[in-house]
């Protein structure tokens, strides 16, 4: 090499890129510092070093392959990758040459770090598949076309949008996309957003929101919302225009049913006989024919009231509360009874319930009123009747005990005790005499103690008889009775498999039961052991005229205990009045007694086994409550073993059994909407969207019985259909006006095949 050699090599340490001479065998001859720096080793190592050393053993067959190329063709261009020192790794671009150098066949060989170019081409391809990703799956459509609506881009979502494949939609013209009116209105959108475009200060980068409708593939119309905005070249000028178009069939159709439904409430609002009114401010806004009828004022004169001033003066500051509190949100009765006075000063009795609602912006009260009137009327006077009737019962199995041995026990003891306190006061204290004295006034205490319990069998007594579960009343009970019983007796409770269903007073149960406890444990001496069971019995026709009663189920309530027991003397007047084997003092001889007029009055009867020091077995038969009345048996249900899908409101008061019947409704296949209290069913009917087919409710619950509520879900819900349940008897039903042979009616208990039938026979006719 000549000087001007030396002097063209050492110009290669100013370049940037990496530059390497190379003889044909792969040992590096020249490398400028850009290499060095690029790679990590010294120059002195470098050309120790062959140039296949650097490169990622994976391309080392490539990279042959590309100097072949060069060797036959002179040069190559191609990408590669070096290793450095530290162990990264650097990807290159190389430029080789063959050249002479030193009278040996060579390569000159330029390497440029693409680094960042592969970074950059690696962003903009996980971009690029990123917006294919996006634009795959989203569910709006995105679209290009030019000025003549011819289309450019379409993406996939267009098939789930309209039925079309992409390749079919993009050969589809304009005139078979749209509607002849929506393509006027479009051309004409054009045309004036061409024209706006010429104003120097119009936004170049505007969008423009319009709604259109477009065929689907079935040849019906969807309703879309478009954002388009104009594509423009270099200079600015719009060249097509991009859009993104969503599918507001839904809402359209949902617009549509709203306007729909507005139309119908004010039809229901002005025909229906219930009273609907609105109030905000404390002043009317709105007042439904009903309204007018209810209260005797016209429409104006309602209007230029204050909303309060119909209500009673009695009730006005409790209703009031109530109804800033529900405006407030704050918690408040939504439903309750209060009395309002019409223009011509009758008082009328309603049933309000309320809800807040927005009217122009503002919170109001949205109101519906059922005139109650003649229904409080009603049962007051049957209160009336029913509490004569009840005492009536009460008297007829108790009124000569309490009538006659009360009345003419007690005047006895007045006359004794009055004696006895003159005695005292005639007589000194140190006589003996006064002792005895004493001890008649002790025993006529005690006697008047047994008068008074007397007296209040005879007093007025409200019966609650229902149907009840023996076996979870009795259950509810063994912690009560283990404490009383005392730790030295062991209790076993031993109930039937099956549920045993009785219809009876739930208190005279607690007392059988505790009566019998307690007469067991005081008959058990130190340690002993009380049992009850519970089982099913049946009495045919001549077994049941042995014990009086009529023939069927029964269910038997069994308490026996190993206590002393008894003999037959004292069995056969252990249900007398008064007759008592405790101690002086320590017993009335009512508490038997008491118990078999509770068992005789509800057709039942009891038997006791017994003898001395073998303990004591009392026998309680109670009829068993067997499901009377059901629903008309729908064939065809049967088959299909009743299920169904439809939505059902259940309102049931007892939580237990409404978690039953809601279990086997969703079972059935039905959804149900179940709640407690007939007040927050009203809550459902009003806020639920969907369609509810069929409301199942109680007849009698405390807050409000299922006659009134299905008045108030049919005023607001006019195509549902009712089934009522329960558990009181035909006799009970008519005293609630409710004739059972008239309604839909399922008797409790409800079984599983009774429901079901009785739905599905319901919701089919």
């Amino acid at each position: 090499m000549d000087d001007s050699s030396a002097f063209n090599l050492e110009i290669l340490d100013y370049l940037n890129d990496s530059v390497f001479i190379v003889s044909q065998d792969g040992t590096i001859r020249i490398v400028n510092e850009a290499a060095c720096k690029q790679l990590g080793y010294p120059k002195e190592t470098l050309l120790t070093m062959k140039l296949y050393d650097l490169v990622l053993p994976e391309l080392t067959n490539s990279f042959q392959e590309y100097i072949n190329y060069c060797l036959h063709n002179g040069s190559a261009l191609f990408e590669t990758a070096y290793t450095c020192k530290n162990g990264t790794t650097v990807p290159v671009e190389i430029n080789v040459t063959t050249i002479t150098y030193d009278g040996l066949p060579c390569f000159i060989g330029i390497a440029r770090d693409i680094t960042l170019h592969k970074l950059t081409e690696k962003a903009l391809y996980e971009n690029q598949a990123r917006l294919k990703t996006i634009t795959n799956n989203m569910t709006d459509a995105v679209w290009i076309i030019d000025l003549e609506f011819n289309i450019v881009y379409i993406s996939p979502s267009i098939e789930k949008m309209l039925g079309f494949p992409v390749e079919e939609y993009i050969k589809r013209n304009v005139e078979e996309r749209y509607p002849h009116e929506v393509m006027q209105k479009m051309y004409a959108l054009l045309i004036e957003e061409i024209e706006n475009d010429k104003d120097p200060e119009s936004d170049k980068n505007r969008t423009r929101i319009i709604e259109i409708q477009e065929y689907k593939k079935d040849g019906t119309l969807a309703d879309l919302s478009v954002h388009v905005k104009f594509l423009r070249d270099k200079a600015g000028n719009p060249t097509g225009i991009i859009g993104v178009s969503r599918d507001i069939s839904e809402q359209k159709n949902f617009e549509k049913a709203l306007k729909e439904s507005e139309e119908k409430f004010r039809i229901l609002a002005e025909s229906t006989p219930m009273t609907i009114v609105m109030y905000q401010d404390d002043k009317w806004i709105y007042a439904n024919p009903a309204a007018v009828t209810l209260l005797e004022y016209s429409e104006q004169e309602l209007y230029s009231m204050n909303f309060w001033d119909v209500v009673h003066p009695d009730d006005k500051a409790i209703v009031m509360e109530r109804g800033r509190k529900r405006q407030k949100g704050e918690d408040a009765t939504v439903g309750y009874e209060f009395r309002v006075v019409s223009k011509s000063g009758m008082i009328k009795w309603v049933l309000l319930y309320g809800a807040t609602v927005l009217y122009k912006g503002k919170p109001a009260g949205l109101i519906t009123v059922l005139d109650i009137t003649e229904r409080k009327k009603i049962e007051k006077e049957k209160n009336k009747l029913q509490e004569q009737l009840l005492q009536s019962q009460k008297m007829e199995s108790i009124g000569t005990l309490a009538g006659g041995v009360a009345h003419e026990f007690n005047n006895m003891l007045n006359i004794i005790a009055g004696h006895a306190e003159l005695a005292l006061l005639n007589i000194p204290q140190e006589n003996e005499a006064c002792k005895d004295i004493e001890q008649i006034k002790k025993a006529v205490q005690r006697s008047a103690e047994i008068t008074k319990k007397l007296l209040t069998f005879a007093r007025k007594h409200e019966k609650k008889e229902s149907v009840i579960n023996l076996n979870h009343v009795i259950d509810s009970m063994i912690g009560m009775l283990t404490r009383l019983i005392g730790e030295n007796i062991h209790l076993t409770w031993e109930p039937a498999d099956n549920e045993l269903w009785v219809k009876i007073d739930p208190a005279s149960i607690d007392q059988i039961i505790v009566n019998l406890c307690v007469n067991a444990r005081d008959a058990i001496r130190d340690h002993g052991a009380i049992t009850i069971k519970t089982k099913t019995a049946f009495f045919n026709e001549e077994k049941a005229k042995v014990y009086g009663v009529t023939e069927g189920d029964f269910v038997l309530i069994e308490i026996s205990d190993d206590g002393c027991g008894m003999e037959e003397e004292t069995i056969s007047h252990i249900f007398d009045p008064f007759f008592t084997t405790k101690e002086v003092g320590k017993g009335t001889g009512l508490g038997l007694t008491t118990m078999y007029g509770i068992v005789k009055n509800n057709g039942g009867f009891i038997d006791v086994s017994s003898k001395r020091g073998s303990g004591t077995v009392f026998s309680i038969y109670i009829p068993q409550f067997i499901e009377k009345k059901h629903a008309p048996i729908h064939d065809e249900a049967i088959q299909k073993l009743y299920h169904g899908t439809e939505t059902i409101l259940l309102v049931e008061d007892e939580i237990s059994i409404m978690s039953m019947i809601k279990k086997m409704l969703e079972n059935l296949g039905y959804t149900v909407l179940a709640t407690d209290n007939p007040y927050d069913a009203l809550e459902i009917v009003k806020n639920y969207i969907g369609t509810i087919h069929l409301l199942l409710t109680d007849v009698i619950m405390p807050k409000m019985n299922g006659v009134d509520l299905a008045k108030l879900v049919s005023a607001m819900y006019p195509q549902i259909k009712i089934l009522f349940t329960s558990g009181y008897s035909a006799e009970v039903l008519l005293k609630h006006n409710i004739n059972a042979g008239e309604i839909n009616y399922l008797s409790k208990p409800v079984s599983f095949t009774s429901l079901a039938s009785a739905v599905r026979t319901i919701l089919d006719n």
